[in-house]
């Protein structure tokens, strides 16, 4: 099942059910193709990536399936920007799992399967006032999962710019093949 992201705008009596919107891979900016069996929405969080003062949205995408429910393509996180009018799709960017063995040390595999985006988080991990991008992908192979740190960019979230954890940066080099770390992120 693919999205949506629906979002209920607050009121002094909190969520107004009659006051919402909804956002997919059909809304204008939003990167991707709508499709039945793909999993955009399956993770969310919020937090400001781009300084403006407004709640920006992380999704996960951890798998991208064509209408058949085959897996198509890489997994992906897309960051929508909220603004004065609440979210939207322009300007969306995407977040998409390292495949190279220069951007992805210690990952050899394909990274289709690996779940990449199945838990997200934002945070200002470096202290610069803007949220950076936390992706989990609990199942990347020769890893038994990993976490994924995306510093936030004007450009988005250059593959280049992540940096990865496994087990064994957590003090675990012989970690099992199913612990799938990056299935949740706190």
């Amino acid at each position: 099942m693919s999205g949506p992201v629906e979002v209920f705008h607050g009121s002094q009596h909190g969520p107004d059910p009659g006051r919402h919107s909804e956002l997919d891979q059909d809304s204008p900016g939003v990167p991707g193709e709508k499709e039945e069996h793909s999993q955009f929405g399956t993770a969310l969080d919020a937090g400001d990536a781009n300084g403006d003062g407004y709640a920006d949205v992380a999704v996960g995408t951890p798998v991208e399936a064509d209408d058949g429910g085959g897996e198509k393509g890489k997994s992906t996180v897309t960051v929508l920007h909220g603004g004065s009018k609440g979210l939207t799709g322009r300007g969306a960017r995407v977040a998409e799992e390292p495949s190279s063995s220069a951007e992805a040390p210690r990952d050899s595999g394909e990274t289709i399967g690996n779940r990449f985006g199945d838990a997200v988080r934002m945070g200002d991990t470096n202290g610069d006032g803007k949220a950076d991008l936390a992706i989990g992908a609990p199942r990347t192979e020769g890893f038994a999962g990993a976490l994924w740190i995306y510093p936030a960019q004007q450009e988005g979230w250059p593959a280049g710019a992540a940096r990865s954890y496994g087990p064994r940066d957590f003090g675990d080099p012989k970690a099992p093949d199913d612990e799938e770390i990056g299935a949740s992120v706190r």
